[in-house]
């Protein structure tokens, strides 16, 4: 019986290409978050000698691996954890793009192969362009973690996609021209406007209800700058395209289009059934609970000045993965020891003083933190009196004023996500400065309090407050 084939050739047929390749590109990306997070971050942070407790993977938006490195380890092993998962992804494409498609036969294989490139090698730099300009996910931490500019990283990035985007495009050109019949520049062009401006349209359509509000909107922001820039340097590789259009073209068959629809149902499915849609509705794979004194902590901190020359500092703590079903796991069994010395550690730092008073410890479900980009809800809270009279940190102005400085305890390893200081009454703040300068707060001296809601790139080493009693 002859397999009927897709007739490329028609708009028709075109649609139906387009649907197929969107589907499968979904599929593909999927296969590369998994080695982003299983490889990239999580065995190579086991082969470093830390922990890899779980993972979430998504096909639309946030994924992200849960790990913990040694508390001692050198600085050098965070970077490359951070940088491991845009490594992993652009060793895998590069392999895959090179060494496998030549050995493949078929549609459905052949064209995997080249998808997956394409989304690993593409969009790891995409990652790492964003990422760095908007402060979101490993960038950041690469860029913390190295010293390197996020703006560097940006444009490294950026010249690399270049390069990968040319790549592709001609491997891409090799394969299909086997199925599409290519006799100008305009028609490589057109091959590779299907491939660069509807798969990503179509992926983001499909994924607009399970990505949260701000990776929804850089999404699209990727979306648009990607295709861009993509089809202009498309435009180039079609003009360089030499290989002779071929009178015989393959059939693209409708056993074809029933693999591609299954493997992205199947992908679909996995990822539904073992994660879950959203990260905030998430179960995820994770085969254990770390203990807290292994965990990377968030940190926000509220100071309250008062005209004796005291201070309330509260500590609010939780687990620093973005993952509430961690938070739910370890939340009923806290480690106050553990957080008891961690903050007092930090309030020695932050305020250069011992002479303090541990008020109270509790959790408080309902209170928020600030950290990677956005409010959490739930925290342990730790509750101290500070005499500030003791503290090497304050000093008297020739104004007969009060100047305070502190020093953010994260530092260099991590930094403080979020630092909130309010004056009580009897108490004025006049002014501030932070290290470095830059830094954005909300609230203002004249309101009686300030906020800095940090990201890893912005957050200051210390914050100087001037202030005076009444």
């Amino acid at each position: 019986m002859p397999v009927k084939a897709l007739d490329v050739g028609t708009i028709k047929g075109k649609a139906v290409y387009v649907i197929l390749i969107s589907l499968f590109t979904t599929s593909a990306a999927y296969l590369g978050t998994l080695v982003h997070e299983i490889i990239g971050h999580g065995l190579l942070t086991v082969l470093l000698g830390g922990n890899f407790y779980g993972f979430y993977a998504s096909p639309f938006g946030v994924s992200f691996a849960f790990v913990s490195l040694n508390p001692n380890s050198p600085l050098w092993q965070d970077s490359l954890v951070y940088s491991g998962g845009i490594l992993a992804e652009t060793i895998f494409g590069l392999v895959v793009l090179f060494l496998i498609p030549p050995r493949l036969r078929g549609f459905t294989n052949r064209l995997f192969a080249i998808l997956f490139a394409l989304t690993t090698m593409t969009g790891s730099m995409n990652y790492l362009i964003f990422g760095s300009i908007f402060h979101v996910g490993d960038p950041v931490g690469i860029s913390f973690s190295t010293k390197v500019p996020a703006l560097y990283l940006a444009i490294i990035g950026f010249a690399l996609r270049l390069v990968f985007i040319a790549l592709i495009a001609w491997a891409y050109l090799w394969f299909v021209s086997d199925y599409i019949t290519l006799r100008s520049w305009l028609d490589s062009f057109k091959a590779l406007v299907l491939l660069w401006v509807f798969p990503p349209i179509v992926n983001f359509l499909l994924g607009i209800k399970f990505v949260e509000d701000q990776m929804l909107k850089l999404s699209l922001l990727w979306i648009v700058i990607g295709m861009i820039i993509a089809l202009v340097t498309s435009a180039f590789v079609a003009k360089l395209y030499g290989k002779p259009a071929q009178i015989e073209l393959k059939p693209v068959t409708s056993r074809n289009a029933l693999t591609i629809v299954l493997v992205f149902f199947l992908t679909i499915s996995i990822w539904l059934a073992a994660f879950g849609p959203t990260p905030s509705q998430a179960r995820g794979i994770a085969w254990a609970a770390p203990p807290e004194n292994e965990l990377s902590l968030a940190g926000n901190v509220e100071i309250l000045v008062y005209s004796n020359s005291t201070t309330i500092v509260k500590f609010k703590f939780r687990p620093a993965f973005d993952y509430p079903p961690f938070w739910e796991k370890i939340k009923a069994q806290p480690d106050w020891v553990y957080y008891i010395q961690t903050s007092q550690t930090m309030l020695q730092i932050m305020l250069g003083t011992k002479d303090y008073r541990l008020v109270e410890a509790y959790q408080d479900d309902y209170t928020s933190v600030w950290t990677y980009g956005r409010t959490h809800q739930g925290a342990r809270v730790i509750v101290y009196n500070v005499n500030l009279r003791a503290s090497s940190h304050l000093v008297k102005t020739v104004e007969g004023n009060y100047a305070l400085t502190i020093v953010d305890p994260w530092k260099p390893r991590g930094y403080l996500d979020s630092i909130q200081i309010v004056q009580t009454p009897g108490v004025q703040l006049l002014s501030y400065i932070t290290n470095p300068s830059f830094s954005p707060t909300s609230g203002e001296v004249t309101a009686g309090y300030l906020v800095w809601q940090n990201f890893p790139t912005t957050a200051p080493d210390t914050y100087r407050i001037v202030f005076r009693t009444k």
